[in-house]
């Protein structure tokens, strides 16, 4: 008898853990439509191995939210690097002090505040453009290397979730799920965050609804500006997610509020290419070390 109990927790248990699951890969749908259109945009230039890899990139995508639920302490690291409180920093990204690195900018902030509650997203971009830009130059050395070729596909894909984030305006502020007043508690709207990238994309976005708005990639002359100017970008459509939602627009979306979603997942593809055109042009300059 305690064996058929015990067949009946796990019959129980798997289909609760798969119900999880496959919900829970549903909030995995934008990141994996703004890589997927990210890759398919790339120019001829760039390695062969990496423009028919993208089915790898798509996957690693998706992996940094994978990444919070291995463990508490990984968790408490990783978080931060998913956002920025910008209003905490100043009244807009275009007047946010950009740091030399998130070192300095963690002992700014700890004067009056904890720098987990801020976030360090656009530090998160700068660390991953440069390891993989430093791959990037690795693998221009040694072409045949596989080993090589599986690290740039990692640091790229990766750094899509990270460029991905920048397309949702809700990780961009103090307002990320609600209305919050000069205390922090939730005022409005909470659950907001869930229902636009969440709900929203898994229900009326398709992968091919946003592609027609991906331009091809440009190279970045100026890296930090070109963050900045994608975060400002974004942290100026939050009152419109806000909009959307109090109109009803995000669960029966009409034709303007869908083409907003697709434009917003267009906005993190064409970063997202950007990025990794990027930082493939940059490292024909990059003067690595003989080992």
């Amino acid at each position: 008898m305690r064996r058929i109990y015990l067949s009946i927790w796990l019959v129980t248990a798997f289909m609760v853990l798969t119900q999880f699951t496959v919900a829970n890969a549903w909030w995995e749908k934008g990141h994996r439509i703004i890589a997927a259109n990210a890759a398919a945009v790339l120019p001829q230039e760039m390695p062969e191995f990496f423009r028919g890899n993208a089915a790898t990139l798509v996957r690693l995508s998706v992996q940094p939210d994978m990444w919070k639920e291995f463990g508490t302490e990984l968790r408490r690291s990783e978080s931060p690097d998913h956002y920025l409180d910008v209003e905490y920093l100043a009244p807009s990204p275009s007047e946010f002090e950009f740091q030399r690195d998130r070192y300095v900018a963690m002992r700014k902030i700890n004067k009056t505040m904890d720098p987990a509650r801020v976030g360090m997203l656009p530090y998160r971009i700068l660390e991953d453009f440069q390891k993989l830009r430093g791959a990037f130059a690795q693998h221009r050395k040694d072409p045949s290397n596989t080993s090589i070729q599986q690290e740039v596909l990692f640091y790229a894909g990766t750094m899509g979730h990270y460029a991905g984030d920048t397309a949702q305006p809700l990780h961009l502020t103090i307002h990320y799920d609600g209305r919050v007043d000069s205390k922090g508690s939730v005022k409005s709207a909470k659950g907001i965050h869930s229902l636009f990238e969440g709900e929203f994309v898994r229900d009326h976005i398709e992968q091919q609804d946003s592609a027609p708005f991906v331009p091809a990639p440009e190279r970045y002359e100026d890296l930090r500006h070109a963050i900045r100017q994608a975060f400002t970008t974004s942290f100026a459509e939050i009152d419109r997610v806000y909009n959307l939602e109090a109109a009803g627009q995000l669960k029966n979306p009409d034709s303007q509020t869908l083409e907003f979603g697709r434009r917003r997942l267009a906005h993190g593809s064409s970063f997202l290419a950007s990025l990794w055109y990027t930082a493939w042009v940059g490292s024909k300059d990059l003067d690595l070390p003989d080992r």
